[in-house]
Order: C-alpha cells, then structure tokens, then sequence
C-alpha cells in the first residue's frame, strides 16, 4: 500500500514540474519569438501603407 502512495505521489510530483516547464517554454516561445515577430509584421503592414499612401499623395499633385 505504501508503495502505491509513493508510486502516486512521485507521478503526480513528475507531471506537475512537467506541466510547469511546458507552460514556462510556451510563455518563452511567445514572449521571444511570438510576439517580436507579430510586431515586426504590424510595423511592415504600417510602412508599406505609409509609403502607398505617400506614393497616391505625390501622385494626385502630379495630376
């Protein structure tokens, strides 16, 4: 029986430090490659309106 305590606690020990480390290597990977990378493309989405709209502005005095 005692055995069976220790078989249980050790496991419930193991995916508890599992679950930590996975949910600490998640939090890692989209703190530092994630999110840099998700604001790296909004600041490109935002330069390449800037210069489309800098492109129509030049165009229409132009006209």
């Amino acid at each position: 029986m005692d055995q069976v305590i220790l078989s249980f606690v050790v496991w419930t020990v193991v995916i508890l430090v599992s679950a930590a480390f996975l949910k600490g290597l998640g939090n890692f990977l989209f703190e530092e490659i994630v999110e840099p990378y998700q604001l790296w493309r909004a600041e490109a989405k935002a330069r390449r309106e800037r210069i489309k709209a800098e492109r129509e502005w030049q165009a229409s005095r132009t006209r």
